[in-house]
């Protein structure tokens, strides 16, 4: 079977069965891959739409997405743990394996999954969202609420 491999978001073999896709670097919004890869030409970066991008237009149905990643934005992460169920959903194989480090925000990609595995070697780590406030007491205190929200309700898909 000859397989997709995908590194940092190239595909260098079109005529494969399974599309193998690497997430090693960070998670960031699309505007922020676009200035990492302009400013510092990173190829590791992955955003929720390079990833949906090359996830559809390979056309493959049958998906393994290796994750050794620190973690980073939340919200591309959430997207893409909800896109990675919406095609499992619509009849895509789709296997999540976690190696080295799967912290904070690729934990919820690693999560995305019904066939989620993680090495014996892998890190796993979660913690309470961050933030920063600026402004007066009534902006820092409204940004804390936020957090503290935010944060409840990350727990909480972790529960579930």
């Amino acid at each position: 079977m000859k397989k997709f491999p995908i590194f940092n978001y190239k595909i260098s073999n079109q005529g494969g069965e399974r599309l193998d896709v690497y997430i090693d670097g960070v998670i960031v919004d699309a505007e922020t891959q676009e200035i990492y890869r302009e400013w510092f030409n990173d190829q590791t970066s992955v955003s929720f739409k390079s990833f949906r991008t090359e996830i559809i237009d390979s056309g493959v149905k049958n998906i393994s997405i290796t994750i050794n990643s620190f973690g980073g934005q939340i919200g591309d992460a959430m997207a893409m743990h909800d896109f990675i169920q919406q095609l499992e959903n619509d009849g895509y194989n789709i296997e999540t394996i976690g190696i080295g480090m799967v912290c904070s925000a690729a934990t919820y990609i690693l999560s995305a999954s019904k066939n989620s595995k993680i090495s014996k070697n892998a890190y796993y780590m979660i913690h309470n969202v961050s933030g920063y406030a600026w402004g007066d007491v009534n902006e820092v205190e409204k940004t804390a609420k936020n957090l503290r929200k935010f944060n409840d309700n990350i727990r909480d898909f972790y529960v579930n």
